[in-house]
């Protein structure tokens, strides 16, 4: 088999057939995908039995947690590259061709995402995202705490796995950042510039309902590591900086996720006016979004 896809869920509907069929629907033909299903209570298991598909594996499991979930279905894998899907987001038909061509043609590549799309209720409303492509300003980025490199876009070699690991429990809420950081030690990453994924925005995601963990642990990763204690544990004045200015970056984001919300469900004025307070809040990362999403369109 050449590419594994690992889709892991738990409570998918109503998004999981889109999510899916997108997969299923790629132009690249040659793959597998796993989808293991987390202990769900909703419809998830009724609409899973009921795909016909050869290249479609399905395996259901106690609710252990999504990093469980996806560590149980990298083990399932027998592709060369292994890609990763979400539950609630859209894979665009050409993104494994593309992502194929780039990791066949770049040996010293071993990890590869693509730029975005939000989108919401309204079929006519989109949001553009580009990402950096070279792996220093990926790298970059990443330490400084922006979300450049999106769990659903990304597609790497197997041998990835055997070098650094899957995704490490210690890293929840943020395992895809602690994974991306530990792989770009050994091996350079890459993002297609063209939009190849479709990233769902809505109340009940795992971003929306976990933002302040998020923030947090993504703040111990890019400051101190997983593997030594916190600088602002060890110094109370610095801690109290520290908790400051992450309740200021979380108000930013929520004001951001509501503006794009707002936007992709059809707003006219009330997006504008979060998206403000957002960039008041929080400037250097309103710059980086704005710009990408006009260079992106621009290029486009």
């Amino acid at each position: 088999m050449l590419i594994s896809v690992v889709l892991a869920v738990k409570n998918g509907m109503p998004y999981l057939p889109l999510s899916v069929n997108s997969i299923l629907s790629q132009t690249e033909k040659r793959f597998e995908l796993v989808i293991v299903e987390n202990g769900s209570s909703d419809d998830t298991l009724v609409y899973l039995t009921s795909i016909v598909d050869s290249r479609v594996k399905i395996c259901s499991i106690a609710d252990r947690g999504l990093i469980y979930a996806y560590n149980y279905g990298f083990s399932l894998c027998s592709g060369d590259y292994i890609a990763i899907m979400d539950s609630d987001d859209y894979s665009h038909a050409e993104r494994f061709q593309y992502q194929l061509e780039l990791l066949r043609n770049n040996a010293s590549i071993g990890l590869v995402g693509t730029s975005i799309f939000y989108f919401g209720n309204n079929p006519k409303r989109k949001w553009f995202v580009g990402m950096p492509q070279k792996h220093f300003e990926i790298i970059k980025a990443l330490k400084v705490g922006k979300h450049v490199m999106v769990n659903s876009t990304v597609m790497f070699r197997r041998q990835i796995l055997d070098s650094v690991g899957g995704y490490r429990e210690s890293a929840y809420p943020v395992p895809d950042l602690d994974f991306y950081l530990r792989v770009g030690q050994v091996t350079r990453l890459a993002n297609l510039r063209n939009v190849y994924c479709g990233f769902r925005i809505h109340e009940n995601s795992f971003t929306s309902k976990n933002m302040y963990s998020i923030l947090e642990k993504q703040n111990i990763l890019i400051s101190d590591g997983l593997d030594s204690k916190p600088i602002y544990k060890r110094n109370k004045m610095f801690y109290m900086l520290k908790s400051y200015i992450m309740k200021i970056k979380l108000i930013s984001w929520k004001f951001y996720r509501k503006g794009l919300r707002e936007y992709l469900n059809g707003s006219n004025v009330k997006w504008i006016v979060c998206l403000i307070v957002s960039g008041v809040l929080n400037p250097s990362k309103a710059y980086f979004f704005i710009k990408e999403k006009l260079v992106l369109n621009q290029n486009d």
